[in-house]
């Protein structure tokens, strides 16, 4: 399976959005928040070019960016149910697009979704569990 990743359109989000992974609406469950704030957080993000999509045979497979917390960046992740479907390619196509972009602070990952593929996957792109509290966890990628 090949993927191509470059800058989310908001079209990208809004076809995300309607194929969004029992992962990801459980994430937003979990974290008390609404799924039309978050579209709307990720179609601001798209129209500012601070988002990116990864995609297959042109289908959306998560929409993604990082905001600037000073110290570090913490990472946010929208993804379709094709992305979990998709199995090793993606996340080995992702994790080829990290190491292309030149961190240089750490990028953090804060999840508290209930599904432990969560947390594997964030571990299979090259982040490390540094911190766990109840179902909190903290994942952490160090600069290149």
């Amino acid at each position: 399976m090949k993927v191509d990743l470059k800058v989310a359109k908001t079209a990208h989000v809004r076809e995300v959005f309607k194929n969004l992974s029992a992962q990801t609406l459980s994430e937003i469950e979990a974290a008390d928040e609404s799924l039309s704030s978050k579209k709307q957080f990720a179609h601001n993000k798209a129209r500012k070019k601070e988002a990116y999509v990864s995609l297959t045979d042109g289908r959306v497979l998560t929409v993604f960016g990082f905001n600037d917390f000073g110290e570090y960046l913490s990472m946010w992740t929208f993804a379709s149910d094709l992305y979990f479907e998709s199995g090793l390619s993606a996340i080995r196509e992702t994790r080829r697009f990290f190491k292309g972009l030149k961190f240089d602070k750490p990028v953090l990952s804060v999840t508290t979704s209930p599904h432990k593929d969560v947390g594997r996957w964030l571990e299979l792109l090259g982040f490390e569990k540094t911190a766990e509290n109840g179902v909190e966890q903290v994942f952490t990628y160090e600069p290149n």
